[in-house]
């Protein structure tokens, strides 16, 4: 706690910093042992379980882009922040951390999978973003817990407009009625897309 001491914008009990660097080993089999026992339950009750391609999930490597460096990307756990079902169409999410910008990857199969095997699938890709230094609203990080709060709640949050940002993870589908949510990782133009 006094790392963050009074700057935090969210109680310490809310607060762990997102992971960064590389997975350790031991973290990695421990969740592929949970993702394997929740395969089994699934299937245990008839669902058919698909996962992302392993050749595409090795995130522990430096990615650069013309734009941005980072020293390694996140996962491939979350399939519901990178791609959502809107019917028959399966939409692919820009992102907004660079830590994420390829996670889109190792369900690229998948996605290839299910538009060859039904002629009324859609796959849309959202237009990927350049996530440069412009995307961005570096002084988000700098503000007190007193300005950080007054900004978010007038929507202004690390993300600008300059690009089309959104996370699948806030859209929910009520119906035939798609909410899109404005948040740290999903901009107005991302809403709008």
């Amino acid at each position: 706690y006094t790392k963050y001491g009074s700057s935090m914008s969210h109680p310490f009990s809310e607060f762990l910093p997102w992971p960064t660097g590389p997975k350790l080993k031991r973290f990695i089999n421990r969740c592929n042992e949970e993702l394997d026992g929740l395969k089994e339950v699934l299937e245990s009750e008839g669902v058919i379980v698909k996962r992302p391609d392993p050749a595409c999930c090795d995130f522990n490597v430096r990615t650069k882009t013309p734009d941005f460096e980072s020293p390694n990307q996140y996962c491939a756990v979350c399939p519901r922040d990178v791609i959502c079902t809107i019917g028959n169409e399966i939409l692919e999410a820009t992102m907004s951390k660079r830590s994420r910008y390829f996670e889109y990857r190792p369900y690229r199969k998948l996605c290839r999978d299910y538009f060859d095997n039904d002629p009324k699938m859609r796959w849309v890709s959202a237009p990927k973003p350049l996530m440069a230094d412009s995307s961005y609203n570096p002084e988000f990080w700098t503000w007190n817990e007193e300005q950080r709060k007054a900004n978010m709640h007038d929507y202004r949050f690390c993300c600008n407009e300059n690009e089309v940002l959104f996370d699948a993870a806030d859209t929910q589908l009520i119906g035939d009625v798609l909410l899109v949510q404005h948040s740290m990782t999903t901009n107005l133009a991302g809403e709008v897309y």
